[in-house]
């Protein structure tokens, strides 16, 4: 079984690649916003357009404020 992660949930939930995923996540963890983003970290992003990363922050959020806890309650719990 595959160790979950939030970048892995994010590349497949809007079928990124994992290294662009990872890269928009330290990026918005370094509280840039996706204006920015979009116009100064093309490289980063393959070039995704601000409505793109929008969606990618979205499923950023659910990872980390959903199924992370969910995760450690569920580990915890066991």
């Amino acid at each position: 079984m595959q160790e979950w992660s939030e970048s892995g949930f994010v590349a497949q939930e809007q079928q990124i690649d994992l290294r662009v995923a990872q890269n928009i996540i330290n990026l918005l963890d370094q509280e840039n916003t996706i204006p920015f983003i979009a116009r100064y970290r093309k490289e980063l992003t393959g070039g995704m357009p601000p409505e793109k990363l929008r969606d990618v922050k979205d499923s950023y959020d659910l990872a980390k404020y959903v199924y992370l806890p969910l995760i450690w309650l569920l580990i915890t719990w066991n």
